[in-house]
C-alpha cells in the first residue's frame, strides 16, 4: 500500500463529529484536528520524498493531537521503508491491537508477518556474529594462557642444552676479541730480537769481509789492508755478541709476551753478502 492511499482514511478519522459545538464557543477539538491535519500533510510530503525522519516526526505530532489508529499504522509504514523494522514491526503490532478491523489491518498483518520473520533473521545473524566474536576472544584468550604456561615452564626448568652438545651463555664482544694482554712485551721482544738479527747479519757482513782481506794479504802482502781485516774482524765479534744477546732477550720477551696473550708470531732472519732482512709475521 502506498503511503499516500491512507491519507484518505487518515483525513476521514480527522473529520469533525456531527454534532459540532456552537460557532461562537471555542472547540479545543477542533483546533487539534485542524492542526494533526497539517502534521499529516507535512508527513506525506516527507515521506514522499523519502524524508522518513522528517514523516516519523510528523505523524508522532500528529498522534499526540488526535491519538487515532491510523497514525500507528502510517508510522509503521514510515519506519518500514526506513528500514527499521523492529520499530516498524512495533507500530503495526500497535495498529492491529487499536483498530484490528481497521480498513490498513489485512496489510498490516501481512507486513507483521514479514517483518517478524525478518527480524528473527536479523536475530539469528547477530548472534551468530556474537558467538563467532566470542569463540575468536576465547581461542585468543586460551593461546595467550598457553603461551604464558610455557614461558613458566620454560623459566622454571632453566636453560635447556640442545641436540649436539650443550651451548653456554654466548660470549661477550670483548671475550671474542683476540687476547691484547702482552702485547707490549712481544712487541718489544721482536724489537730487540730483530735488532740482534740484524748485528748478527751485520757481524756476518764483517766476518765475510775480513777472511776476503786474510785471503788477499795471503796472496800479497799489505800492512793496510791487514789493519782493515783485524779490524773487521774485531768488529764482527763485536757484533755477534751483542747481536747474540739482543736476539736471546728479544726472543725470551716475545716468548713471554706469547704465553700470556696466546698470540703467534714468527721472525725470520735472511742474510746475504749485500744486505741483512729481519722478515716477521703473526697477530699483533
Amino acid at each position: 500500500m502506498k503511503p499516500g492511499l491512507f491519507a484518505v482514511l487518515c483525513l476521514a478519522l480527522l473529520a469533525p463529529p456531527a454534532a459540532a459545538a456552537p460557532k461562537n464557543a471555542p472547540d479545543p477539538a477542533a483546533s487539534a484536528r485542524e492542526e494533526a491535519k497539517q502534521h499529516f500533510a507535512l508527513a506525506e510530503a516527507a515521506l514522499a520524498a523519502n524524508r522518513y525522519d522528517e514523516a516519523i516526526a510528523e505523524y508522532r505530532a500528529a498522534y499526540e493531537l488526535v491519538p487515532r489508529p491510523g497514525f500507528l499504522f502510517n508510522l509503521g509504514q514510515a519506519y518500514r521503508l526506513k528500514g527499521d523494522s523492529r520499530s516498524a514491526l512495533d507500530f503495526y503490532k500497535k495498529y492491529l491491537a487499536a483498530d484490528p478491523k481497521g480498513k490498513a489491518a489485512p496489510i498490516a498483518a501481512i507486513q507483521i508477518r514479514e517483518l517478524t520473520k525478518k527480524v528473527a533473521e536479523a536475530d539469528a545473524a547477530e548472534a551468530a556474529r556474537k558467538a563467532e566474536a566470542d569463540r575468536l576472544v576465547e581461542e585468543q584468550r586460551k593461546a595467550d594462557e598457553a603461551k604464558r604456561a610455557k614461558s613458566r615452564k620454560a623459566f622454571q626448568d632453566g636453560p635447556t642444552e640442545p641436540p649436539g652438545g650443550a651451548v653456554g651463555p654466548s660470549p661477550s664482544p670483548a671475550a671474542t676479541r683476540p687476547a691484547r694482554k702482552g702485547r707490549g712485551l712481544r712487541i718489544a721482544g721482536l724489537v730487540t730480537g730483530g735488532a740482534g738479527v740484524v748485528m748478527i747479519g751485520a757481524g756476518i757482513a764483517f766476518g765475510m769481509k775480513a777472511s776476503g782481506l786474510a785471503d788477499e794479504v795471503a796472496e800479497q802482502y799489505d800492512p793496510d789492508k791487514v789493519d782493515e781485516g783485524e779490524s773487521a774482524e774485531s768488529t764482527a765479534i763485536i757484533l755477534y755478541v751483542a747481536g747474540g744477546a739482543a736476539l736471546v732477550g728479544g726472543t725470551v720477551m716475545y716468548f713471554l709476551g706469547r704465553r700470556a696473550g696466546r698470540e703467534r708470531v714468527a721472525v725470520v732472519p735472511s742474510v746475504s753478502q749485500d744486505q741483512v732482512a729481519l722478515t716477521a709475521w703473526g697477530t699483533f
